[in-house]
């Protein structure tokens, strides 16, 4: 069953979430985790589905919107990240081993993005890989 516009806006909004989590696992946001995201959205993410929201606008953009609007309020990486697990226990549905694939490998490059990966974001990442098993 293919997942609806909304659904989908919802699961990108929930992924920029995690995302964001994994950028602020050290309390520090980098720029080079930001600029790995953004493109990873726009090599990876836009291929994912055809789904777009009210303006016509790829729903996959939603992964960025959400992740500067944490970015501006700095929000705690833990909150985001249990944000993110109950999303994924209400709607594990949405998760395709595609997107729980495309997941732990944009977490991943954005880890390793600033000086390597640190034992903050080796945690975060585990986590990740626990909720989306589970």
């Amino acid at each position: 069953m293919q997942a609806s516009n909304d659904m989908m806006q919802r699961l990108y909004h929930h992924l920029g979430l995690l995302f964001y989590a994994v950028a602020t696992a050290d309390r520090r946001l980098s720029g080079e985790e930001t600029a790995k995201l953004y493109a990873l959205v726009k090599q990876k993410w836009l291929a994912v589905d055809t789904s777009a929201d009210d303006f016509g606008t790829d729903a996959a953009f939603q992964i960025i919107s959400a992740y500067d609007l944490l970015a501006e309020d700095m929000p705690a990486s833990e909150k985001c990240l249990k944000q993110f697990e109950s999303f994924h226990g209400q709607h594990k549905s949405l998760f395709t081993d595609q997107i729980k694939a495309l997941i732990v490998e944009t977490a991943e490059a954005m880890a390793v993005s600033f000086r390597g990966m640190n034992k903050s974001e080796l945690h975060i990442l585990h986590e990740i890989q626990r909720i989306l098993r589970s």
